[in-house]
């Protein structure tokens, strides 16, 4: 005969069994509710960088702002507002998205004071995140264009500055360089001048050296025959 099984033992049994289901389905909620909370938020669309930044204070007004996300942004409800000091709109044209860039073009004539940004953005899960930031523009600021046209006649007119001294350099040296020759041109001619009027100078001067060699050289040939002939004498005697 088989032997039995005591009835705890199948109790025991029994309530392991009742209880895997219940255990089972306990971690498979468990790992549901955790990528409930996870998937969404890894989705979120997040700000990287603005253009002007929170707070800037700006001597030149910008020509636009710019929103750039970690993600591509639809165009759905994605706007950008900026308001300016007496409460009226400062933007220029309607919202551009290129992927994961927002910008909006600002008005051309900005004047000085606190500008707001509003913007709001709908990332590709549908999910939207806004927000708000502020820049002030100085007094005297001018627009992007105006500082180029400033550099530009500014730089025309360092060219023309430098054009002009260029020219009155050439034009001193050329006459320096005509006055030198000049200068000696006339050194020359007056050199030859005075070599016409005394042709006879230098020729002097040649022959009276010539001359004062001959002198020597005779009075030593003399003195030399009459040492010569004194010292045969002597000799005779």
């Amino acid at each position: 005969m088989a032997p039995h099984s005591s009835p705890a033992a199948t109790r025991g049994r029994k309530s392991a069994a009742r209880l895997f289901p219940l255990l089972a389905l306990a971690a498979f909620g468990t790992l549901l509710l955790a990528a409930l909370t996870t998937l969404p938020a890894s989705a979120h669309s997040t700000l990287l960088s603005a253009t002007p930044e929170d707070g800037a204070e700006l001597e030149e007004v910008p020509d636009a702002v710019v929103l750039t996300f970690n993600e591509d942004i639809t165009d759905l409800g994605t706007d950008i507002v900026v308001t300016g000091p007496d409460g009226e709109d400062a933007t220029d044209g309607e919202t551009q998205i290129e992927g994961p860039e927002v910008s909006r073009a600002l008005a051309a004539d900005l004047t000085a004071g606190e500008y707001t940004i509003s913007w709001r953005a709908v990332s590709a899960d549908g999910h939207p995140i806004d927000g708000e930031s502020t820049f002030t523009v100085l007094e005297g600021a001018g627009t992007g264009d105006d500082a180029d046209e400033s550099t530009n006649e500014a730089t025309d007119d360092a060219s023309a500055s430098e054009s002009a001294a260029a020219e009155d350099s050439t034009d001193s040296g050329q006459n320096g360089t005509d006055g030198s020759e000049g200068d000696q041109a006339d050194a020359d001619a007056s050199d030859a001048g005075d070599a016409e009027a005394d042709p006879g100078a230098s020729q002097d001067d040649g022959t009276s050296g010539g001359q004062i060699a001959l002198f020597v050289v005779i009075g030593l040939a003399v003195i030399g025959g009459v040492t010569a002939l004194i010292v045969r004498m002597r000799r005779q005697q």
